[in-house]
């Protein structure tokens, strides 16, 4: 009989109980806390005993709250956190208006900049400044353009950033297609929220992913950037404001309009 089995009217055999009960010993004999659960690894028929445990006193926990999920659990949570798969997968494209605010002050006085971003499925986006000069980054699916003042070139850049993520209509769909190699670093306090991180193959100063424990929504992308003012839009969350911290200051895209499916006119993200 395998080891982690359960006889005796369904209690756990001691294949199963020993490492369980030598946790439980070195933390005390008196239950362990949420951070203390939130730290240890658990084969899924553990998860069921170590849920009947009692916390410690004056806390009070779920196992929502303290057994690490997968990572495919924080994104399915993720998923219909901001609306669910029907939604996100019945929109196409996506028409962002609105500024972005540039507040460092090392580079003079704070200055709002319009912006207008679109997107479709899959890979094409554009991205348009419109300051004392027009400036103009988009993708065709294939590769990445720039235009200053009607002359385009492309620039080698990778279609696929944490930029165009933010934008795909479908991104919280496409996690994984962003973001390769995803795995839990565990949880963790980061801008004063209790967060589930997720690193992946990509440098994770920039890269790792956190998403709030409470609401399951994704609140930051590596150190420097921030996900805000979440508001609804067709059925579906999105953050309209997105901080980026930068040295001195910090810079942020803040979107006062949103529409989707709307018909793009043809060649909009047509290459040169």
């Amino acid at each position: 009989m395998p080891a982690d089995t359960r006889v005796n009217g369904g209690f756990p055999t001691p294949g199963l109980l020993a490492p369980v009960l030598a946790a439980f010993l070195a933390l005390g004999g008196c239950g362990p806390s949420a951070s203390d659960l939130a730290s240890l690894d658990y084969t899924p028929v553990a998860r069921d005993f170590i849920a009947s445990l009692p916390v410690r006193s004056g806390e009070t926990a779920s196992m929502a709250d303290t057994v690490p999920p997968t990572p495919r659990e924080v994104l399915a949570r993720y998923v219909e956190a901001v609306g669910g798969r029907t939604r996100l997968s019945a929109l196409e494209t996506r028409i962002l208006r609105g500024r972005e605010v540039d507040d460092r002050p090392y580079r003079g006085p704070r200055r709002e900049i319009p912006l207008e971003a679109v997107a479709a499925f899959p890979d094409r986006w554009s991205v348009t400044h419109t300051d004392t000069l027009v400036e103009r980054e988009w993708s065709d699916g294939q590769r990445v353009w720039r235009t200053r003042n009607g002359a385009a070139e492309a620039t080698g850049g990778p279609v696929r950033t944490k930029a165009s993520f933010l934008l795909d209509p479908r991104g919280p769909l496409r996690v994984e297609e962003y973001f390769p190699g995803l795995h839990l670093v565990g949880r963790e306090v980061r801008n004063g929220r209790q967060v589930w991180v997720l690193n992946c193959d990509l440098d994770p100063t920039h890269y790792a992913l956190s998403f709030d424990v409470e609401t399951g929504l994704l609140v930051q992308i590596g150190w420097y950037w921030t996900l805000e003012e979440y508001r609804e839009v067709d059925g579906v969350l999105l953050a309209t404001r997105v901080v980026q911290s930068r040295k001195g200051g910090h810079t942020a895209w803040i979107w006062d309009e949103i529409v989707h499916n709307r018909t793009l006119p043809r060649g909009t993200f047509r290459g040169r």
